[in-house]
């Protein structure tokens, strides 16, 4: 079986257990900060996709690390997939937990990356904008960065849709035309 339609298993039915217990919001807010810490700490990442550790070992790590700080049903859903040998996997299943949520909360994750910080007026126009487009939900949850190697201008990325509206993107289409 794919990881993906794994993943997607464990993530419905965290799902459904949360809106059953009415936590989702609550449960939601505990995997961000699990993936927080997993992003942030190699120690912890190494742990989970170590080989040599076994899933039990692994269960009752995780317990320890975050039952005093994650409601119940996190808890206990993170001993499932450690139990069950999923854990190196753990990252990818609450990306996609992130996913079946935002669908049902009706948002659109939007990242935004320019190549200037944008002030907050300009952000407002960028989201109005987008909430103009095709396949944008009623809410829109924005990340902004900046990234200096676009040189100038911006890019909009959502759902598999990508808008470069770069200065880079606009030299590399220039040297396509010239080099045919």
């Amino acid at each position: 079986m794919s990881v993906n339609r794994i993943a997607a298993r464990y993530a419905q039915t965290l799902i459904s257990a949360a809106q059953e217990q009415n936590t989702l919001e609550e449960t939601y807010q505990d995997l961000l900060e699990v993936q927080q810490l997993i992003e942030g700490n190699d120690e912890l990442r190494r742990f989970l996709k170590s080989p040599v550790i076994q899933n039990a070992k692994k269960a009752d790590g995780i317990v320890a690390i975050f039952e005093n700080h994650l409601k119940p049903l996190t808890v206990s859903y993170l001993r499932l997939i450690c139990e069950k040998g999923r854990a190196p996997q753990l990252s990818f299943i609450i990306r996609v937990v992130g996913e079946k949520y935002r669908v049902i909360k009706d948002i659109t994750q939007v990242e935004v990356r320019s190549a200037a910080s944008l002030n907050d007026e300009s952000l407002q126009k960028l989201e109005n904008s987008i909430r103009q487009l095709k396949g944008v939900r009623s809410k829109i949850e924005m990340n902004h960065s900046v990234h200096p190697e676009l040189v100038g201008g911006f890019v909009i990325q959502f759902e598999d849709k990508v808008y470069d509206a770069s200065v880079s993107h606009q030299i590399q289409e220039l040297r396509k035309i010239i080099a045919d």
